[in-house]
């Protein structure tokens, strides 16, 4: 037995047959409450008390030995809390529950180095990335290279010409991945240089134009069209675009010092109209642009479920969050499956949650289903989306680093919400 989920009537068990046996041809069958035979690994629809029988198969015959797992858990939820508080879990570590949400309380989802989650009253759900180190400090020393052994692993700097504690502004530190490591990609400041991976920054087709401070370029976030749509959030010009993502980076980073770490979407993002899901069993949000799924997941719109809220503040998730994330899975028992190519490789966009073999800390679909913007900018003219998708040929896992113009609008294009404390 791999991973047991859901809620009662919902559960989900996912059994591994032992990799020799798989390549050999056999497979699994199991049955729920003696009931029939049906071949598969996964099995849906589990209460508590369900007892699950397991057996392998050739395609013909199946062996006369079976195990059986009786599931004696699934996920619960405490009541909503009615203001925003700090929780410890069994291990002693801590997280900060907002008001309105509710916190794990069984065994699959209690616990921070496992993966806590959370639950809203729509039933969004999203898991707290703990953050030991925030701003790097010039005394720190980070890993360089895949040899390091160093955990230090801030998640952003001060952007160049800009050391103030009290108002400094932030920018995006990147990270490269090897097996179960992670190291800097860029040790230099990179927001002002329009040729590489930066964050926060505009891409207006400009070469001068690397930053969130405009000065030139007519395309991409400085094209009327695009402009538009996100005139919602208080955006009318490319200069209080920049502003405006500028603004919302440096308010995330002081949340994330001063609650201790930040929320993913533990499902891919999905849509019920405009209005944004973090659930599982749904159509992931894609076949529109990066402007449209910037509006709809941020909570200055009027149709995010957290509008107007005076608990969190919710986003598409940022480059340095996607980074952090995984660095926080790398120090659990998932950290093999960041590099790993896992999941749905099927050639067909899933329902988000489906596959069991990619889950990571209790977050699914990392490594494959659909491409998952980003905030992050890179060269004049793109955005960054991280993981891989559907394709069965598709190579890159969660760590997988690639971009597309933020004007296109593909089927294998979504992106992933961020909360953070306010």
């Amino acid at each position: 037995l791999d991973k047991v989920y859901g809620k009662t009537g919902e559960g989900v068990a996912y059994f591994e047959l032992n990799e020799n046996l798989s390549d050999e041809g056999y497979y699994l069958r199991y049955r729920v409450n003696n009931g029939n035979w049906t071949t598969g690994d996964k099995v849906t629809g589990l209460s508590v008390g369900d007892e699950v029988e397991t057996t392998v198969y050739d395609g013909v015959n199946q062996t006369s030995y079976t195990m059986t797992v009786s599931i004696d858990e699934l996920e619960t939820f405490s009541e909503a809390y009615a203001s925003t508080q700090t929780y410890t879990d069994g291990d002693g570590k801590s997280a900060t529950i907002p008001a309105g949400f509710k916190v794990s309380t069984s065994s699959l989802g209690n616990k921070i180095a496992n993966g806590l989650v959370i639950e809203d009253e729509d039933g969004n759900q999203y898991v707290w990335i703990p953050v030991e180190n925030v701003v790097y400090d010039d005394s720190g020393s980070w890993p360089t290279n895949a040899s390091s052994t160093s955990t230090y692993k801030p998640m952003v700097r001060y952007q160049a010409g800009d050391t103030s504690t009290s108002n400094g502004y932030y920018e995006m530190v990147r990270y490269a991945y090897s097996g179960v490591k992670s190291y800097v990609a860029t040790t230099s400041t990179t927001v002002g240089n329009a040729t590489t991976f930066r964050e926060p920054s505009l891409v207006t087709g400009s070469s001068t134009n690397g930053s969130w401070l405009y000065n030139s370029g007519s395309l991409y976030d400085a094209a009327a069209a695009n402009i538009t749509t996100l005139n919602p959030l208080g955006i009318t010009t490319s200069q209080k675009m920049g502003e405006y993502m500028n603004s919302n980076y440096t308010a995330m980073v002081q949340s994330v010092l001063n609650y201790g770490g930040f929320y993913v979407g533990r499902y891919e993002t999905s849509l019920s109209g405009t209005t944004v899901q973090s659930q599982a069993g749904k159509t992931p949000m894609a076949s529109i642009t990066w402007y449209n799924m910037y509006l709809y997941e941020d909570s200055n719109y009027t149709a995010n479920p957290y509008y107007g809220s005076s608990a969190v503040t919710c986003s598409m998730i940022t480059g340095s969050q996607w980074d952090t994330m995984l660095n926080y899975i790398l120090t659990g028992s998932d950290a093999e499956d960041v590099t790993a190519i896992t999941g749905n490789h099927s050639g067909t966009r899933a329902s988000t949650g489906q596959y069991a073999n990619d889950i990571m800390n209790n977050i699914f679909d990392l490594s494959s289903n659909v491409l998952e913007w980003t905030q992050e900018a890179v060269s004049t003219s793109h955005r960054v989306h991280r993981g891989g998708y559907y394709i069965t040929t598709h190579v890159y896992p969660a760590s997988g680093r690639s971009n597309s113009y933020p004007t296109v609008s593909y089927g294998n294009l979504g992106s992933r919400l961020a909360l953070y404390i306010q």
